[in-house]
């Protein structure tokens, strides 16, 4: 008996698993199959005065290049950080661009392209003369990289963990010895 339920558990949370990875990977931060790419792609922050500084990275760029582009700044050619397929730079936010608005950011690498939204924030950008570049790797990744976790998500981990915790009280309990 004990070994049934031990398979059954196993069984259990293997599905759970499998069926809660493809929601993570499916989630493109828009929501939309035009930002599935094979490629990870990044602005940095996503909300910026005008006349303000944003960093751009992509990863897993397989082409000799990546660049990035809007309406709100000029064509940026994205500078290799020396590991294979990465690729860091910085562009200025045009000073006339209009608060409150959104502009769409794409970044192409070799054939393939993908787009992000930047928000100009309202009020002028302070710019000092020493601003930073971003360098080294882009931290990203599918889950939650692009975008915020949708109720779903947030309930499917939900009840990873509680299904973790029970399992593990469960093993206690029965090691222990303490069956009352």
């Amino acid at each position: 008996m004990r070994a049934a339920r031990l398979i059954a558990g196993s069984v259990l949370t293997v599905g759970v698993l499998s069926l809660a990875g493809p929601v993570a990977f499916a989630a493109d931060g828009g929501g939309t199959a035009s930002n599935v790419t094979p490629f990870a792609f990044k602005i940095y922050p996503t909300t910026v005065k005008a006349g303000g500084n944003i960093g751009l990275g992509v990863s897993g760029c397989d082409a000799t290049s990546a660049t990035a582009s809007s309406g709100v700044f000029d064509t940026v050619t994205l500078p290799s950080t020396g590991t294979k397929g990465e690729y860091v730079g910085a562009a200025t936010v045009d000073a006339d661009a209009k608060p409150g608005a959104q502009y769409d950011v794409k970044f192409t690498c070799g054939s393939s392209s993908g787009t992000t939204t930047l928000t100009v924030a309202g009020g002028s950008a302070t710019t000092s003369p020493a601003t930073a570049v971003p360098t080294g790797a882009v931290k990203t990744g599918l889950g939650g990289g692009n975008g915020s976790m949708s109720p779903a998500e947030l309930a499917g981990g939900g009840a990873l963990a509680v299904l973790a915790l029970g399992g593990l009280g469960l093993a206690v309990r029965r090691r222990s010895g303490n069956h009352s």
